[in-house]
């Protein structure tokens, strides 16, 4: 599931950004990164044995790779 996933990320972010999902290393690598949040957001979900929403940690998720992965407790 999560290959197609990334198959459709990467040619949406190809769309995007001008680049070929096919060809370029950036849409493949960044969907490559997005399934692998999502699908860590599903384990911890699933993990948490219902201790854990999974809408807040799928956002959390998305938000620390948006602002670049920050190491826990660094500051901005």
């Amino acid at each position: 599931m999560f290959e197609r996933v990334g198959g459709v990320f990467s040619a949406a972010i190809a769309e995007r950004t001008g680049t070929d999902a096919e060809r370029d290393l950036y849409p493949r690598l960044l969907a490559a990164v997005a399934a692998a949040a999502l699908r860590t957001s599903l384990q911890l979900w699933l993990d948490g044995d219902g201790r854990v929403n999974l809408v807040e940690v799928t956002t959390d998720v998305l938000a620390q790779l948006r602002a670049g992965l920050p190491e826990p407790g660094a500051g901005p």
